[in-house]
């Protein structure tokens, strides 16, 4: 027909996901003059064609559409990034420690602190507004037992009930060794000069309370320093971002 032009024109593709012209009923466009419109799906249609003139969003070609997405750390890795920076911690406490052993208790609170906030700022443990399980668990524990027993108690506490906050493990695994770097590099005396006394004595690993008749007050104070990295930890939320 009509010198084979006709014949040499090809229909038009329905786009994918469109359905066609008959299978609905359609209704008078209210913006577009000569279409009329799918009253469910809301595509519009050529009226005299039948063909549609506004393709769904899943007619989008697949290679259109860009996902970012943020490269994955891996947990051990950050925990191995914080573990740097922590040694770094402990050799700045110990040197200061040594320097000032008059104002050790300063250099003490600091270093916990920086550590306490570290913890969830770098990612080796969840914010605390994240995860606030067992904080009840790590303060008695401090209170109680110190940092050494603690320690012990709350990993055989999570073992045995599969059940545990990696952000109170990290806590008292920080307090465990500030206290014991700390007591290396300016160890508390005994109130009454013991000739027996080693640099580092083990009944300085034992419960606050039992140390005080021995060491003087002082050592309670020494021993609740993990206090201070929670605090530290908590204070970390506000680096949360809420996107997050």
């Amino acid at each position: 027909m009509a010198a084979g032009q006709a014949a040499n024109r090809k229909p038009l593709e329905r786009p994918t996901g469109i359905p066609a012209m008959g299978s609905f009923t359609p209704a008078k466009s209210k913006y577009y003059q000569d279409q009329v419109v799918d009253p469910m799906s809301g595509n519009h249609y050529d009226s005299v064609s039948g063909q549609a003139t506004s393709p769904t969003v899943s007619h989008q070609r697949a290679e259109e559409i860009v996902l970012n997405w943020d490269d994955p750390v891996s947990t051990p890795r950050l925990i191995g990034r914080f573990a740097l920076a922590f040694v770094g911690i402990l050799i700045a406490l110990a040197s200061l420690v040594h320097l000032v052993p008059d104002y050790a208790a300063i250099p003490l609170v600091i270093a916990m602190f920086g550590a306490g906030l570290l913890l969830p700022v770098m990612r080796a443990v969840p914010f605390h507004s994240e995860d606030a399980d067992d904080v009840v668990w790590f303060v008695l524990l401090t209170l109680l037992f110190g940092p050494a027993i603690g320690l012990l108690i709350y990993s055989i506490k999570a073992f045995l009930l599969r059940d545990m906050n990696i952000a109170v493990l990290g806590l008292l695994t920080v307090s465990f060794l500030g206290y014991v770097v700390f007591q290396f590099a300016a160890p508390f005396v005994p109130v009454t000069p013991d000739a027996n006394e080693g640099f580092f004595n083990l009944m300085k690993l034992a419960p606050p309370w039992s140390q005080v008749t021995r060491y003087g007050y002082t050592a309670l104070l020494y021993n609740w320093g993990g206090l201070v990295a929670m605090v530290g930890w908590m204070i970390g939320n506000v680096f949360h971002k809420l996107d997050e």
